[in-house]
């Protein structure tokens, strides 16, 4: 958050008036970050539901497998063999899976992992 001269805290201001201006500044802080926040994750989805229909595709997920991650570079049958895999984790059998089912499962792998560390 930006402040101009007019924003300090000058000598005249009240203890009270300080605080305020104190509160003020940390909630604006805390918006602007929340909002960064929300701007990295709406990047994050779009990039994986590349036609913003709310679900990835099998062809989708093999996309963003091969374009982001070197081990799959080259091997779109593996990319193709992973996304499946993911789709029917998620006990969807029509061949897509909604991003909220990719997230809430991720989190699911993620807890497994720390069990099992």
């Amino acid at each position: 958050v930006e402040t101009t001269d007019n924003d300090n805290d000058s000598s005249d201001d009240s203890p009270l008036e300080k605080r305020l201006k104190n509160r003020l500044r940390f909630t604006l802080d805390r918006i602007e970050k929340r909002i960064q926040q929300a701007e990295k994750k709406d990047m994050r989805i779009s990039l994986l539901d590349q036609d913003h229909d709310g679900y990835m595709s099998q062809e989708e997920i093999v996309d963003v497998l091969t374009s982001t991650l070197k081990e799959f570079e080259g091997h779109e049958d593996e990319a193709a063999k992973v996304a499946k895999t993911l789709v029917q984790r998620c006990g969807n059998w029509a061949g897509e899976i909604s991003v909220e089912e990719l997230l809430k499962m991720a989190k699911e792998v993620r807890q497994e992992e720390l069990e099992d560390a």
